[in-house]
Formats: structure tokens, sequence, C-alpha cells
């Protein structure tokens, strides 16, 4: 089913939009929290919370792209409950994943600065852009999906060594862009 038909059906309250969602988007959804958090049953709740989310959501937003518009919310689910579960322990994957951008992304980050967190996506999502297709999708299977490093080298073809070190590369140019951007300074 469409995008657009699944929206209708939260338009007028249809119980069934949430089955079509998650038909269409479940198995995406799943990984992203699976990824995150690396335990299925913390994952399912995060999935599930996500799909409650969307239904109050929906209306009044009209989502664009309904797949991005539920990952997006299930990944904020479920790095809360990453760091509700790790703020007693440490080590888990998803850690390694936000370690890793630390140096790209600015420090004091607030989500209360709307304004500032909307520049800085189009920042970013420019920067996304500009890149090869594969170094795109590569960044943000990383990144946004949480995919492991040997995951991705099978999937492209590569050594996790030379996956590593493209994504190690990527990381770098963000961050060159975003000093000139002014989001960074250059000692950061």
């Amino acid at each position: 089913m469409e995008d657009t038909k699944i929206t209708e059906l939260f338009f007028s309250r249809d119980r069934s939009a949430v089955g079509e969602l998650w038909k269409k988007y479940g198995k995406r959804a799943e990984a992203v929290a699976k990824n995150t958090l690396g335990d299925a049953r913390d994952a399912e709740e995060c999935c599930n919370d996500a799909l409650l989310a969307v239904w109050q959501r929906i209306p009044p937003e009209r989502p664009e792209c309904l797949g991005a518009y539920l990952l997006k919310i299930v990944r904020k689910i479920s790095v809360s409950r990453l760091r509700k579960n790790t703020a007693q322990k440490r080590g888990t994957g998803a850690d390694v994943l936000l370690s890793e951008l630390d140096d790209c992304v600015p420090d004091g980050f607030d989500v209360s600065e709307r304004v500032e967190a909307r520049e800085l996506s189009a920042v970013i999502n420019v920067w996304l852009r500009g890149l090869d297709p594969c170094d795109r999708t590569l960044f943000v299977q990383r990144y946004f999906s949480g995919e492991q490093v040997n995951d991705l080298a099978a999937a492209f073809g590569e050594k996790p060594g030379a996956v590593s070190v493209k994504l190690f590369r990527l990381r770098q140019d963000l961050k060159k862009t975003l000093i000139r951007e002014g989001y960074l300074n250059e000692r950061e």
C-alpha cells in the first residue's frame, strides 16, 4: 500500500493503518531498534511505543515520507531506552556508534534549540546529498540504522578494515563541513 493511502487511513482513524504501516516498514524499524539496543525484547517494546506515537501524531502531522517518519521515531525511542539502560553500565554496541560520532557533533547540543537543530540537520543533509550514493548509503546504514561494520563489509563486498577507514574518512569530512559552517571549532 502506498504511503499516502496509509496516511489517509491514519487521518480517518482506521486502526488498520498501524498494521499497514508495520507491514511496509516493520522489518526496517525492528532492525534500527535491535541495532541500537542489542536486545530483542527492548527493541520490540520500542517499536510498539513508536507505533503508538505515530498513531497519536497522525493527525495532525502529515509526514512526507512515512517510512522515514517511523524510523526516526523508532530511533529516538531506542536511543532514549539505550541511555536509560546504560545509565549504570557502559559498553553496548550503540555506545560505540555514538562515540564514533562524538567528534563530529557539537558539544552541548540541546534539543530545546530547535532552530539550530534544524539548521544543523539541513547542513548534514546537504553534506549527505553531496556524497557518492554508496558512501551515503554506508554512512546512513552505519550511523542511522546501526549496522555492524562486518555486516556492511559483506554487503558492500569489501574488507571490514576498508569499511572502517571509509567511515573514518566520511566522519572527518563531515567534521570539516561542520567546522566550515560554524558548528564546531577546529580544536574539537
